[in-house]
């Protein structure tokens, strides 16, 4: 579903967050930080104490993770315990169903697609490849490569190298970073409805449109195209 008077018929550049909206990763993102606060605080700390500390990180999702431990007061000592977790365990991440749809889609039209996530870039492009998603996108910039989200200097950055206005710019998001870095940029934002920020709070920051699942945003993209 969609705005008033919202249509994506001049979108030309499509900046993707990728945790919650290409891939779905909760799981391994929970066990990488249940496995990295046990690395670095023993087992002293207790299962209930690390559930909690996890539904904290959860509320900051789509920023950098030093960004997420300095929200929530954890030391950024964590990270490479955390990056190594989720590469053993990157595995079990799977891309949504409809998303492979999705792109092919957008690529066929003759859109550039970008993403803008939170992971570091390397990892990122790792993941992409092992899915078989990299190839539908012009460029990948994780939270190492720009200030993280909501700074809305990667998708300057990208409107930039693409010499694309920030009218023909969509940002599809799920979480309010992601959002919230598309009203920074004067860029219009989806919110991608299937990832793990609840629908209703999603809505606070008013987004040019709301899809349920790629595929339902999938439907938008080829009526536009007819």
């Amino acid at each position: 579903m969609s705005s008033p008077n919202q249509s994506m018929k001049d979108v030309s550049l499509y900046v993707f967050d990728m945790d919650g909206v290409l891939v779905d990763s909760l799981m391994v993102m929970e066990m990488a930080f249940r496995a990295s606060m046990y690395d670095y605080y023993g087992y002293a700390v207790s299962p209930n104490a690390i559930a909690e500390r996890f539904k904290e990180y959860r509320k900051h999702l789509g920023k950098g993770f030093k960004q997420i431990m300095d929200e929530i007061g954890l030391p950024h000592e964590l990270h490479p315990h955390f990056v190594r977790h989720s590469r053993y365990l990157a595995k079990y991440v799977v891309a949504y169903p409809g998303v492979d749809r999705l792109l092919r889609t957008l690529r066929d039209q003759g859109k550039t697609l970008c993403v803008a996530t939170g992971k570091d870039g390397q990892r990122a492009t790792e993941l992409l490849r092992r899915l078989n998603l990299l190839a539908y996108f012009d460029k990948v910039i994780g939270s190492d490569q720009a200030p993280p989200k909501p700074n809305p200097v990667v998708l300057l950055n990208y409107m930039q190298a693409f010499n694309t206005l920030p009218e023909h710019t969509l940002m599809i998001g799920d979480s309010p970073a992601d959002l919230l870095c598309a009203k920074s940029a004067g860029v219009r934002s989806v919110a991608a409805l299937w990832g793990y920020t609840a629908p209703q709070e999603l809505e606070m920051y008013r987004p040019a449109f709301s899809f349920e699942s790629p595929d339902e945003m999938m439907e938008q993209t080829e009526e536009v195209s007819i």
